[in-house]
């Protein structure tokens, strides 16, 4: 098992442990299947950015680019948490869906409707 530092960064010092076995098929990855079922999420939103750029840029939608970036770092976030069950990773990784459930929350809840008031 590769040594990194001491603390919250450390290998395996997450209480949590799923049902994988840990380093099977890599000496550095400790969930590897977990941990590559994270690629399609990062692939599919950047292709997803790239997608809608041109509308991104004609419609100046912030939310949407926000979105598709927490995704990403949702990706990033779930696959070095697998990678180590480090702490840190668990943090990482719930704070990306966090994150994710705010900006879904806000971008697409629907606006109230306004009221006038006539004087």
């Amino acid at each position: 098992m590769p040594v990194i530092k001491t603390g919250s960064f450390q290998y395996l010092s997450s209480e949590l442990d799923w049902c994988e076995p840990n380093f099977i098929w890599s000496f550095y990855i400790t969930e590897f299947f977990n941990t590559m079922s994270n690629i399609p999420i990062i692939l599919f939103n950047i292709f997803q950015f790239k997608l809608y750029a041109s509308y991104i840029r004609n419609s100046n939608n912030h939310g949407l680019v926000a979105t598709i970036l927490v995704m990403v770092v949702v990706g990033i976030g779930s696959a070095y948490f697998h990678a180590t069950l480090s702490f840190a990773g668990q943090l990482i990784d719930e704070l990306g869906i966090l994150w994710s459930i705010a900006m879904l929350s806000v971008n697409f809840w629907p606006e109230p409707k306004k009221q006038f008031i006539s004087r």
